[in-house]
């Protein structure tokens, strides 16, 4: 009998904890339907180039882990992610917190991912409006510097 693959993402949560502003983190699971709730992109921890006679040269180095949320506008997981960029975009005259921070996703089959040294990237500070007339789904970036499998 053929095995059964359950591919639901159904039931993955994750908690953000940021050093300065919200030391004790916070739950992130209020994801759009309209966008992909969790994104990254490939990474390439080593690459390959020849040298003048043809060997082959590994050249490794670190690489930073891109992670996007798409968030459904108007709940907490919006308040508690706006108030953690803006506490950490620069501005005239501001003090920023330069937080660090740790995102912990657990998968619905239990299976948990750490990341760590992480940063906050880009994100619209504001909420924006579809051609249909509703707010489209809020996205946060962030830059990690590892991940614990």
């Amino acid at each position: 009998m053929p095995k059964e693959f359950d591919i639901s993402g159904l039931g993955f949560s994750a908690v953000l904890i940021a050093s300065g502003y919200f030391p004790s983190g916070f739950p992130i699971n209020q994801f759009s339907l309209d966008s992909d709730p969790l994104d990254g992109v490939n990474i390439s921890p080593s690459k390959v180039i020849l040298d003048v006679n043809g060997n082959a040269i590994a050249i490794r180095r670190p690489q930073l882990i891109p992670v996007k949320f798409s968030i459904i506008p108007c709940g907490a997981d919006e308040t508690y992610l706006d108030a953690l960029f803006s506490a950490n975009t620069p501005a005239h005259g501001k003090k920023i917190n330069k937080d660090i921070l740790t995102l912990i996703m657990t998968y619905a089959d239990g299976t948990i991912k750490t990341l760590t040294g992480g940063t906050c990237g880009d994100y619209t500070p504001f909420r924006t409006i579809d051609s249909r007339g509703k707010y489209r789904p809020r996205e946060y970036n962030f830059t990690f510097t590892d991940i614990k499998m």
